[in-house]
């Protein structure tokens, strides 16, 4: 008898316990539980009686979207993470993947839609996110549209994300429609830690406007919010960003990196949003890039972070 058959079930279980940690980035087809599930039976009946061993849903491939089913049966009523980042051609079974992930959306706890510019949201009469901590959604979606609609409460209750301290948009367009939708979202999620906005293009029908205020009548402050990424390349950018800080308050935050066109107005905006929040923990490190405003503005911003141990303003502009 091989010496690992002595093994009992609690060493086997820790052993596979450290195997999945150990190749927590490997997508599901060459996962450490599928891998490990085919080495006999009793391991197989071993890991099939533990859920936690199947909560980790990583698809890069069309082929590995046929394994969701059986993971998702696997990890029972266990939380789980999915995460959906890579090329696909299949959009039906794309689509249908996504839709047995939000059939089962109380039990996320990180979704990751990264590169998934084909999938098709269908709306969704409840939305259950109780559970969710972690939001990443880098989308280039069908039509240039951008549902966010989706993850908004369609019954009345405060947040359907209460728990949600993570959320990254990445890239999207700047839209009349999208700013309210954005609102929506962010009035939802109270309790962030880290927030990621970066926004890679400029509707056209803005170009040369002025944007109405479609922010909230009042103050969104995160109390816990503690890491903000603000991106909005174009020079039309600008307006978005002055309205999303208008709007703000983060008493919390000690890190803060801008990516945006910044004149005048909104340097004067920037420094209105860190004096408002910074009566808690200061700001410690703060990079703005694309600096399009006079040695004045960039005073006023300076003046306002009295604890910044690291500040950085790059891509001065003429």
């Amino acid at each position: 008898m091989a010496p690992i058959s002595a093994l009992n079930d609690d060493t086997l279980l820790s052993i596979f316990d450290a195997s999945v940690r150990n190749a927590t980035l490997l997508p599901i087809s060459n996962s450490a539980p599928l891998n490990l599930s085919r080495t006999c039976r009793h391991w197989r009946e071993l890991l099939l009686t533990h859920a936690r061993f199947w909560v980790r849903l990583r698809f890069y491939k069309d082929r590995e979207l046929v394994l969701a089913p059986l993971w998702l049966q696997r990890s029972q009523n266990a939380i789980i993470d999915v995460e959906i980042n890579g090329e696909f051609q299949n959009n039906t079974m794309l689509d249908a993947i996504l839709t047995k992930v939000l059939n089962n959306q109380s039990r996320l706890r990180k979704l990751v839609l990264s590169n998934a510019d084909l999938i098709d949201f269908q709306p969704v009469a409840a939305m259950d996110l109780a559970n969710l901590v972690d939001l990443r959604l880098e989308p280039l979606w069908r039509g240039g549209v951008l549902p966010y609609t989706f993850l908004q409460s369609q019954s009345g209750q405060q947040s359907i994300a209460p728990k949600l301290r993570k959320l990254d948009l990445n890239p999207f367009v700047i839209t009349k429609d999208l700013r309210r939708e954005i609102w929506g979202l962010l009035e939802q999620c109270p309790n962030l830690e880290e927030l990621s906005l970066r926004a890679t293009l400029v509707d056209a029908a803005l170009s040369g406007d002025v944007p109405e205020d479609v922010g909230p009548s009042h103050v969104l402050v995160f109390k816990n919010l503690q890491s903000m990424v603000l991106n909005a390349i174009e020079p039309e950018g600008y307006d978005y960003t002055r309205q999303l800080l208008k709007h703000l308050e983060a008493p919390s935050l000690l890190s803060l990196y801008m990516d945006t066109y910044m004149n005048d107005p909104l340097a004067e905006v920037i420094q209105q949003f860190l004096i408002r929040s910074h009566y808690g923990a200061p700001v410690r490190k703060a990079v703005f890039c694309r600096i399009a405003c006079n040695k004045m503005s960039q005073e006023k911003i300076f003046q306002a972070l009295p604890g910044v141990t690291e500040l950085y303003f790059d891509g001065i502009i003429a």
